[in-house]
């Protein structure tokens, strides 16, 4: 990495507030995962090297709650354009990236909003199975429950139910 990955972090974090349509802040995001992939490439890269590879753990850390945000956002954005299906989609997107107890739980919540606007029974049934998730778990064992689970969250929705202005999305 050329520059100072935790300036770079900050900066592409800046960028959320500073953008209004989705499409950037998609595009942000996507620069935000390309972001992370660098760093644990360099970390792999360096990871026999304490001195090195020490500095770099908590910025790639910070990474999907930078990336969680930026979806979050662009989420919103959606919503407010009439497009909830390309808003949900986003949602279960930033569901594959939430790491964190947290934000799992402000995910779930935006998306509970959609699919109970939409009376998304089944599906609403699946993300609060998701939510319920045994926080005891191993994080191996429940990071693997938590992906089947928004596997098993993208089948229950019924994508045609939500309307979406922007068209086919």
């Amino acid at each position: 990495m050329t520059r100072d990955p935790a300036a770079e972090l900050a900066e592409l974090a800046a960028q959320i507030d500073q953008h209004d349509q989705p499409g950037d802040l998609l595009l942000l995001s996507t620069t935000i995962d390309h972001f992370g992939r660098q760093l644990a490439q360099e970390l792999s890269r360096v990871i026999a090297a304490p001195a090195l590879a020490d500095p770099l753990k908590p910025i790639l850390l910070a990474v999907p709650a930078v990336h969680v945000r930026a979806l979050l956002r662009t989420a919103e954005k959606l919503d407010d354009a009439n497009s909830p299906r390309r808003g949900a989609r986003v949602l279960l997107e930033a569901l594959h990236h939430a790491f964190d107890a947290n934000l799992v739980e402000v995910v779930v919540e935006a998306l509970g909003f959609t699919l109970a606007a939409f009376e998304q029974r089944t599906a609403a049934d699946k993300l609060q199975a998701l939510a319920s998730i045994d926080p005891n778990l191993a994080r191996r064992a429940r990071r693997g429950l938590h992906l089947a689970l928004v596997e098993e969250l993208a089948d229950a929705i019924e994508w045609p139910v939500l309307d979406d202005e922007l068209g086919e999305g």
